[in-house]
């Protein structure tokens, strides 16, 4: 959504000054100088969110309709199985298109190392994109007082490593899926 020629790109360049989230190249957006802008102010990430979030919820009706249309004309009438990897799944609604959720989380401390970690950041630059989010409380509270439907599925990695954490959802997925595909299965033969 970012890149040049992208849907965002320009939309962004001009809501927030080129000279101002523009990287060294003069083409791409610095999404490090965006971060500090709009993680430090609401008023700024609104306006971002309302640039970006009609277009990935357009992108993501796209990608679903695609896949069941490609689903049904290759496999008959099978399930297709979409995951959504979104920190801002409930925030952005993309929640109304999903059977389940799962989430992970870690403790507000080791969230900020991990961003510092991947990021690059300060640890003030990163304490400002976590307490811009939603804390989990926040989100399973959501989810259990919504109506949504579905399952939720919640792993908290603070005491593990990263990795570690990945592996046991990668695990707990494993099942849910053959949990999932066993009635599919027995309804096909």
């Amino acid at each position: 959504m970012y890149e040049p020629g992208k849907p965002c790109h320009k939309k962004i360049l001009d809501a927030f000054g080129r000279d101002a989230v523009i990287s060294e190249d003069g083409v791409t957006i610095d999404r490090r100088k965006l971060g500090g802008i709009v993680f430090a102010n609401k008023a700024q990430m609104d306006k971002l969110n309302g640039i970006l979030w009609p277009h990935f919820d357009e992108a993501l009706l796209t990608i679903v309709e695609e896949n069941a249309s490609v689903s049904t004309l290759q496999h008959g009438n099978r399930n297709t199985l979409i995951i959504l990897e979104a920190a801002v799944l409930i925030e952005q609604g993309f929640v109304k298109h999903c059977n389940d959720v799962w989430l992970t989380s870690c403790s507000k401390d080791e969230a900020i190392q991990r961003v510092v970690k991947r990021n690059g950041l300060s640890v003030a630059e990163a304490t400002m994109r976590i307490e811009s989010q939603m804390t989990i409380e926040d989100r399973l509270n959501f989810l259990k007082t919504s109506g949504f439907a579905g399952s939720i599925q919640h792993f908290d990695t603070t005491d593990v490593t990263l990795e570690v954490g990945l592996k046991q959802v990668a695990t707990a997925f494993d099942e849910y899926w053959t949990k999932k595909l066993r009635p599919m299965c027995r309804s096909v033969a």
